[in-house]
């Protein structure tokens, strides 16, 4: 893993005495998004237009104790060709981190844990938690190296690299709605990243008899007189 090699070197250069050095990547981005994952309601997918309901092998996807399996994510291709998803949440940065400072002062890397809330902004099936990264190698964004997906405007227009995104299965899958606020746990050690869901903060819905009831009657009007 790429922070286990970065620590290797940093305590090297402690150990060597060595302060005026440059470090390659400069840093990371890690961004993510809430996902459904699965073929639900899509027919004939990759089976050369064959109509045939492949709903059924989302009940394989990864659950309860599997979705914890190390090292707790899967890789995925965010195109919908290859790889039937629904964005329901706005992209977020999870981790930023700098590796080019002066090695006394780089953070020592352990299990970090953080809780992020997230804005669902369409309704679906949450199970998967996509999460991609972006390298900086120089100052330029040209020097931006990232396995972000197509969609992501770092990704546009830029040639394929071939790196895959990374998916997170939830534990405990469930339906959200527009609105609703979505809380997960992010953890990093040095060897991977995991996130879990926390809690879902509903948003308030009520039936149509009590939206009724709850807007603001009508303005009379004045009676107007006739001459």
């Amino acid at each position: 893993g790429l922070l286990p090699a970065l620590k290797q070197a940093r305590d090297t250069l402690r150990e060597n005495g060595l302060r005026k050095v440059r470090m390659l990547p400069r840093g990371a981005v890690v961004h993510a998004i809430a996902t459904q994952l699965g073929f639900d309601g899509v027919s004939g997918f990759g089976l050369d237009g064959l109509s045939l309901d492949l709903g059924h092998f989302d009940a394989l996807r990864p659950r309860d104790d599997a979705a914890e399996v190390p090292p707790g994510y899967w890789p995925v291709r965010l195109l919908p060709e290859r790889q039937p998803f629904r964005c329901l949440s706005e992209p977020f940065k999870a981790i930023d981190l700098t590796f080019d400072q002066d090695p006394d002062e780089m953070p020592e890397i352990s299990e970090h844990k953080a809780e992020i809330e997230l804005v669902v902004t369409a309704a679906g099936f949450l199970n998967a938690v996509v999460f991609w990264f972006t390298l900086e190698c120089g100052c330029a964004e040209a020097t931006h190296v990232s396995s972000a997906p197509p969609f992501i405007s770092l990704a546009r227009d830029k040639p394929s690299c071939g790196w895959k995104q990374a998916a997170c299965y939830l534990r405990e899958p469930c339906s959200v709605e527009r609105g609703d606020t979505v809380v997960t746990i992010l953890t990093v050690t040095e060897m991977s990243i995991r996130f879990d869901l926390a809690r879902i903060e509903r948003v308030e819905r009520c039936s149509f008899h009590e939206a009724c009831r709850r807007a603001s009657p009508l303005t009379k009007l004045p009676e107007l007189g006739v001459n």
